[in-house]
């Protein structure tokens, strides 16, 4: 199958699929700026957690692969994730969830297992409450 025919049934102009009326939020698709200023480090806040006893788990390969991601994104970007850095931190994760989702269900085609399974719910989840009102 090749990409032009991947969504026959997706009218992207009338927002339909087959007979289903979508309606999802248009910040799925909307780029975030560039980070911009000088907010907390999240990193600092997300190891604190760990080093106090917060709620979670201590797991030294999670911890290593936080801080690893945390110095990709600061080479990427030029700083590292703060507060109050001009994007949409909601918005931002709905949008890595929406991704989770999609990489959790090719997980699941090339080898579906119960974990690959609980990887399609567990974005699902994330981006449904992403997704809710406040």
């Amino acid at each position: 199958m090749n990409d032009d025919t991947v969504l026959p049934m997706f009218n992207g102009t009338a927002r339909t699929f087959g007979a289903v009326q979508l309606s999802a939020q248009a910040s799925a698709a909307t780029p975030e700026p560039l980070p911009t200023g000088n907010g907390d480090i999240v990193l600092l806040m997300v190891l604190e957690n760990w080093v106090n006893g917060g709620s979670m788990r201590q797991d030294a390969d999670l911890i290593l692969a936080l801080i690893e991601r945390a110095e990709m994104g600061k080479a990427k970007y030029g700083t590292y994730l703060r507060t109050r850095n001009g994007r949409n931190a909601i918005n931002d994760y709905l949008q890595e969830q929406l991704d989770a989702i999609m990489y959790a269900t090719q997980a699941y085609m090339e080898k579906p297992t119960p974990r690959s399974a609980k990887m399609i719910d567990l974005a699902v989840r994330g981006a449904l409450l992403a997704m809710e009102k406040e």
